[in-house]
């Protein structure tokens, strides 16, 4: 989906205390946009909502460490929607996974897996994630590799649908993206309250920055 502001630019053109011109409104915009943009790369994430399919292999010769006994899936986007429901597969080969042959469906009611929507992590369990009387080696971890796959919708429709914590940290940001692109006439104390304004977005987003560590990445 292609970017839409997910914060009203009328209502932030008041918050700036700017003048009320078709201009105005234009530049926070495209102000908004271009923090959005900045904002997907941080949290390496899409913004807009859109559907997702995320293959993984579960290889515990990659790796074997697994926090609280389970394997970390990170989805190519965080910000998980609740419907549709994030779905799991399980197939024990490649040529299962990619033609959709014999897989298994987790059940998140079971204890199979946990999602951690913000981030944009699947938990699942080692237990039914691992090949049973799978050859193990001298840590005890089996060797044979299984293969997922994760379907989901994540992201935002439109201004209305936006987390108020991303709202805010958009809005925080806008000043200073403006400011960055005037080179003459710059307040020193304007200058000042944007930069508290920059720490004060980071500050709403530093819960939701990606994990990396432990996690199996997307084929």
């Amino acid at each position: 989906m292609a970017q839409k502001p997910l914060v009203d630019s009328e209502e932030l053109r008041i918050g700036l205390g700017l003048m009320d011109h078709p201009d105005v409104i234009a530049s926070l915009d495209r102000a908004i946009i271009g923090s959005q943009i900045y904002f997907e790369e941080v949290l390496q994430t899409k913004l807009m909502k859109q559907s997702n399919t995320d293959n993984f292999n579960i290889n515990p010769k990659l790796i074997y460490i697994t926090p609280d006994g389970y394997y970390r899936l990170r989805l190519t986007n965080s910000f998980i929607r609740d419907d549709p429901s994030l779905t799991i597969t399980l197939y024990d080969t490649l040529p299962a996974l990619m033609m959709n042959q014999g897989g298994s469906l987790l059940d998140a009611s079971k204890g199979d897996f946990f999602i951690n929507k913000g981030k944009g992590v699947v938990h699942v369990n080692q237990e039914v994630a691992s090949v049973v009387n799978a050859y193990r080696n001298y840590i005890d971890v089996p060797r044979q590799s299984m293969f997922a796959k994760v379907t989901y919708d994540s992201g935002f429709n439109n201004k209305s649908d936006a987390a108020e914590w991303l709202k805010e940290a958009i809005s925080a940001y806008v000043p200073v993206l403006i400011t960055q692109k005037q080179v003459t006439n710059r307040s020193e104390q304007a200058a000042e309250i944007y930069k508290i304004g920059k720490e004060h977005a980071f500050t709403l987003m530093a819960p939701y920055l990606r994990d990396v560590g432990f996690c199996f990445r997307a084929l």
